[in-house]
């Protein structure tokens, strides 16, 4: 089945429920210049050629938030 036009760009979100994190890690993490939990975030994506346009993240001591803008409807096309 070949899709002629592909379902637009769209949002995703996860919302991941923990255990209780430290809060000094959680700062640790958003006080760095490179969010390290972003970029693994991002690599994901970006590994398994799933196109995006912005990635973002939030944490809580109970929640981690994974926000994705503009994320493509299927993979990108890969030949072996």
């Amino acid at each position: 089945m070949t899709l002629k036009n592909p379902a637009p760009l769209r949002e995703l979100v996860f919302e991941i429920g923990t255990e209780e994190l430290p809060a000094t890690n959680l700062a640790d993490i958003f006080e760095s210049i490179e969010n390290p939990l972003l970029e693994k975030w991002k690599k994901v994506f970006t590994d398994n050629r799933i196109a995006f346009d912005e990635a973002k993240v939030w944490a809580t001591p109970r929640r981690l938030v994974f926000y994705l803008t503009g994320v493509a409807s299927l993979q990108e096309k890969r030949d072996q």
